[in-house]
Protein backbone atom coordinates (compact mmCIF):
# COMPACT_ATOMS: atom_id res chain seq x y z
CA UNK A 1 0.00 0.00 0.00
CA UNK A 2 1.42 3.37 -1.02
CA UNK A 3 1.66 6.17 1.45
CA UNK A 4 1.77 9.88 0.85
CA UNK A 5 4.26 12.38 2.16
CA UNK A 6 4.15 16.17 1.93
CA UNK A 7 6.54 17.58 -0.67
CA UNK A 8 7.45 21.25 -0.93
CA UNK A 9 8.41 23.03 -4.13
CA UNK A 10 12.19 23.28 -4.46
CA UNK A 11 12.13 27.07 -4.57
CA UNK A 12 9.92 30.03 -3.73
CA UNK A 13 7.90 31.38 -6.65
CA UNK A 14 7.45 35.12 -7.12
CA UNK A 15 3.97 36.58 -7.30
CA UNK A 16 3.86 39.50 -9.72
CA UNK A 17 2.42 42.50 -7.86
CA UNK A 18 3.67 46.09 -7.98
CA UNK A 19 3.40 47.56 -4.49
CA UNK A 20 5.87 50.45 -4.97
CA UNK A 21 4.33 53.67 -3.62
CA UNK A 22 0.82 52.20 -3.31
CA UNK A 23 -1.26 55.10 -2.00
CA UNK A 24 -3.01 55.07 1.36
CA UNK A 25 -6.50 53.75 0.65
CA UNK A 26 -5.22 52.07 -2.53
CA UNK A 27 -5.63 48.50 -3.70
CA UNK A 28 -3.33 46.45 -5.92
CA UNK A 29 -4.04 43.02 -7.36
CA UNK A 30 -1.41 40.53 -8.47
CA UNK A 31 -1.13 38.75 -11.76
CA UNK A 32 -2.94 35.44 -11.57
CA UNK A 33 -1.05 32.33 -10.51
CA UNK A 34 -1.93 29.46 -12.86
CA UNK A 35 -1.87 26.11 -11.06
CA UNK A 36 -2.88 24.06 -14.12
CA UNK A 37 0.51 22.45 -14.71
CA UNK A 38 2.00 22.31 -11.20
CA UNK A 39 -1.20 21.01 -9.62
CA UNK A 40 -0.18 22.05 -6.12
CA UNK A 41 -2.59 21.13 -3.35
CA UNK A 42 -1.67 24.33 -1.48
CA UNK A 43 0.40 27.46 -1.82
CA UNK A 44 2.03 29.02 1.24
CA UNK A 45 2.19 32.79 0.66
CA UNK A 46 4.58 35.14 2.43
CA UNK A 47 6.73 38.15 1.86
CA UNK A 48 7.71 41.61 2.94
CA UNK A 49 5.75 44.84 2.69
CA UNK A 50 7.51 48.09 3.60
CA UNK A 51 5.62 51.12 4.91
CA UNK A 52 6.43 54.58 3.65
CA UNK A 53 6.87 57.82 5.56
CA UNK A 54 4.83 58.34 8.73
CA UNK A 55 2.20 55.59 8.67
CA UNK A 56 -0.45 55.79 11.37
CA UNK A 57 0.08 53.45 14.34
CA UNK A 58 -2.76 50.94 14.55
CA UNK A 59 -3.76 51.26 10.88
CA UNK A 60 -3.57 48.23 8.62
CA UNK A 61 -2.37 46.59 5.46
CA UNK A 62 -4.65 43.76 4.34
CA UNK A 63 -3.58 40.87 2.11
CA UNK A 64 -6.45 38.90 0.54
CA UNK A 65 -6.86 36.25 -2.15
CA UNK A 66 -8.99 36.01 -5.26
CA UNK A 67 -9.71 33.08 -7.58
CA UNK A 68 -11.87 31.91 -10.45
CA UNK A 69 -15.49 32.47 -9.49
CA UNK A 70 -17.18 31.48 -12.75
CA UNK A 71 -16.59 31.22 -16.47
CA UNK A 72 -14.10 28.70 -17.81
CA UNK A 73 -10.41 28.02 -17.25
CA UNK A 74 -9.73 29.72 -20.59
CA UNK A 75 -12.04 32.69 -19.90
CA UNK A 76 -12.25 33.03 -16.13
CA UNK A 77 -14.24 35.55 -14.13
CA UNK A 78 -12.45 36.28 -10.85
CA UNK A 79 -13.74 36.96 -7.35
CA UNK A 80 -14.59 40.53 -6.46
CA UNK A 81 -14.16 41.89 -9.97
CA UNK A 82 -10.41 41.20 -10.12
CA UNK A 83 -8.86 41.06 -13.59
CA UNK A 84 -6.06 38.52 -13.08
CA UNK A 85 -3.45 41.18 -13.94
CA UNK A 86 -0.86 43.08 -11.88
CA UNK A 87 -2.98 46.21 -11.78
CA UNK A 88 -4.74 48.75 -9.61
CA UNK A 89 -8.19 47.90 -8.30
CA UNK A 90 -11.09 50.25 -7.72
CA UNK A 91 -12.98 49.22 -4.61
CA UNK A 92 -16.71 49.39 -5.21
CA UNK A 93 -18.01 47.03 -2.55
CA UNK A 94 -16.92 43.80 -4.25
CA UNK A 95 -13.64 43.75 -2.28
CA UNK A 96 -15.66 42.18 0.56
CA UNK A 97 -15.90 39.05 -1.59
CA UNK A 98 -12.13 38.46 -1.42
CA UNK A 99 -10.72 35.95 1.09
CA UNK A 100 -8.57 37.54 3.78
CA UNK A 101 -5.14 35.97 4.25
CA UNK A 102 -3.27 38.42 6.51
CA UNK A 103 -3.98 41.57 8.49
CA UNK A 104 -0.83 43.58 9.22
CA UNK A 105 -1.27 46.21 11.92
CA UNK A 106 1.39 48.90 11.45
CA UNK A 107 3.22 50.52 14.36
CA UNK A 108 3.76 53.97 12.85
CA UNK A 109 7.46 53.48 12.02
CA UNK A 110 8.69 54.97 8.73
CA UNK A 111 10.19 52.44 6.28
CA UNK A 112 9.29 49.48 8.50
CA UNK A 113 9.48 46.01 6.91
CA UNK A 114 6.57 43.74 7.78
CA UNK A 115 7.40 40.11 7.06
CA UNK A 116 4.26 38.00 6.83
CA UNK A 117 3.37 34.36 6.23
CA UNK A 118 3.58 31.65 5.42
CA UNK A 119 -0.18 31.49 5.09
CA UNK A 120 -2.21 28.86 3.25
CA UNK A 121 -4.15 29.96 0.18
CA UNK A 122 -6.08 26.67 0.14
CA UNK A 123 -7.32 27.33 3.69
CA UNK A 124 -8.89 30.58 2.46
CA UNK A 125 -10.86 28.57 -0.12
CA UNK A 126 -12.25 25.83 2.16
CA UNK A 127 -9.12 23.66 1.89
CA UNK A 128 -8.81 23.51 -1.91
CA UNK A 129 -6.25 25.51 -3.88
CA UNK A 130 -8.02 27.07 -6.88
CA UNK A 131 -6.98 26.31 -10.45
CA UNK A 132 -6.09 30.02 -10.86
CA UNK A 133 -5.66 32.44 -7.98
CA UNK A 134 -3.95 35.69 -6.97
CA UNK A 135 -3.63 38.16 -4.14
CA UNK A 136 -4.87 41.66 -3.41
CA UNK A 137 -3.11 44.17 -1.14
CA UNK A 138 -5.15 46.95 0.45
CA UNK A 139 -3.07 49.76 1.97
CA UNK A 140 -4.85 51.40 4.89
CA UNK A 141 -1.61 52.29 6.73
CA UNK A 142 -2.17 56.05 6.76
CA UNK A 143 0.63 56.66 4.22
CA UNK A 144 1.78 55.47 0.80
CA UNK A 145 3.93 52.34 0.86
CA UNK A 146 7.67 52.73 0.25
CA UNK A 147 8.92 52.77 -3.34
CA UNK A 148 11.14 49.69 -2.69
CA UNK A 149 11.46 46.69 -0.40
CA UNK A 150 8.39 44.63 -1.31
CA UNK A 151 8.43 40.92 -2.13
CA UNK A 152 5.57 38.46 -2.29
CA UNK A 153 6.23 34.77 -2.98
CA UNK A 154 4.67 31.38 -2.55
CA UNK A 155 5.86 27.86 -1.96
CA UNK A 156 3.85 25.11 -3.65
CA UNK A 157 2.86 22.02 -1.69
CA UNK A 158 2.17 18.57 -3.17
CA UNK A 159 1.81 14.98 -2.02
CA UNK A 160 4.45 12.48 -3.06
CA UNK A 161 4.12 8.69 -3.17
CA UNK A 162 6.70 7.05 -0.89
Amino acid sequence: MASLETEYDSDLNSITITLASLADGGYRQSAVVDNSSDKFIDAMVGGTIRTGTSPTAGDEIIVSAYAIAEGTHASPVYTGGCSGSDDGYIAGGEEGLLRRLVLIQVDGTTDQDYVFGPVSVAAAFSGVLPYKWGIMVQNESGAALDSTGHTVKFEGVKFEDV
